[in-house]
């Protein structure tokens, strides 16, 4: 065998091995490494640096690559993150180290997409509450569990790539209306009947429910806090299923507490797992799913081929589709 690839995996976090396997049959030897998804402690480092260290190329599910262990991989020519999101990798030190990262943008695109339109409709029809009342008080108010429609409601999205896109088209199917903040795109949004907002603050104003679908980065970094949230109208919903980092947890709280919001739906969350003694189970008009997004058999199947793919084709011939640095 030509290669070695590594594929970083946790208990919470699992890839499709066969998937990987296939594709690289007869090419390279596959071994899966269970890594824990944190920061890691000194002697954590050196310690799964010596165990990644053979490796030519990783595709990463879990675990923190900080400059700390990138040093020390030495063979390591590339690694392909299991998604589209790649904050857990300090990009900017694997390209000063020569190392090659990659994502996959679009592989699990529709399970997030399907998700966050359920999520929408769950906070939008009070289900939880619904749900909680009935199964566990027994209660037939119907009164108590009234919600609203989607049909007519204007959903605000921020950021604009295959899944906020996504989630737009399947919105005016619901006969929303739909407007856009990506401060990437400053001209047409090129989907019909999509309003693009020449500002964060006039989509946040004018939405009923707004929903966050951009990396995390310094710039989006608490993008959503104490002061966007007074920019929103009373009452709106907010949605994330993108990166827990874009909204400032403790400020959510208090807009929730004190009204200014009407709820929240949530599948990920500024520190993973979530801590059990959160201030946000408190609460009782919002819904927290443990990052499932873009977990779904069919989305775990396509994100290990395609990442896959990519490290195959990036060891065989120096290009990438996908290249994040």
């Amino acid at each position: 065998m030509k290669y070695k690839i590594g594929v970083t995996v946790s208990p919470e976090y699992p890839v499709k091995m066969d998937k990987v396997k296939n594709v690289f049959k007869n090419t390279a030897i596959t071994e899966q490494i269970e890594m824990p998804f944190r920061q890691l402690s000194n002697s954590e480092i050196d310690n799964f640096a010596q165990i990644l260290r053979p490796y030519d190329a990783l595709l990463v599910r879990s675990g923190i690559f900080s400059y700390d262990i990138l040093k020390q991989l030495d063979q390591l020519k590339v690694i392909c993150v299991h998604g589209a999101g790649y904050d857990q990798i300090d990009v900017n030190s694997a390209e000063k180290l020569g190392i090659c990262v990659l994502n996959t943008p679009g592989a699990n695109a529709n399970a997030v997409i399907e998700l966050t339109i359920g999520l929408m409709l769950a906070l939008q029809r009070n289900l939880y509450n619904s749900m909680f009342a009935f199964k566990y008080e027994h209660n037939w108010t119907k009164a108590k569990c009234l919600g609203q429609e989607l049909n007519g409601k204007t959903l605000g999205l921020f950021g604009f790539g295959k899944i906020g896109g996504g989630v737009a088209q399947r919105a005016l199917a619901l006969k929303m209306r739909v407007k856009v903040y990506d401060p990437y795109i400053n001209s047409s949004i090129g989907m019909e009947n999509v309003e693009l907002c020449g500002n964060l603050d006039d989509m946040l104003g004018e939405s009923h429910i707004i929903s966050l679908h951009a990396p995390l980065t310094p710039q989006t970094q608490h993008i959503i806090n104490r002061e966007t949230f007074s920019k929103m109208r009373d009452g709106a919903l907010l949605v994330n299923t993108s990166r827990g980092g874009l909204v400032n947890e403790q400020d959510l709280y208090e807009a929730i507490v004190k009204g200014k919001i009407g709820g929240a739906a949530l599948d990920v969350f500024e520190s993973e797992p979530i801590s059990s003694d959160s201030q946000l189970y408190k609460l009782k008009n919002i819904i927290i799913t443990p990052h499932v997004g873009g977990s779904t058999v069919e989305a775990l199947e396509n994100v290990a081929e395609m990442a896959s793919e990519e490290i195959k084709t990036y060891l065989e011939t120096k290009q990438a589709k996908y290249r994040v640095n």
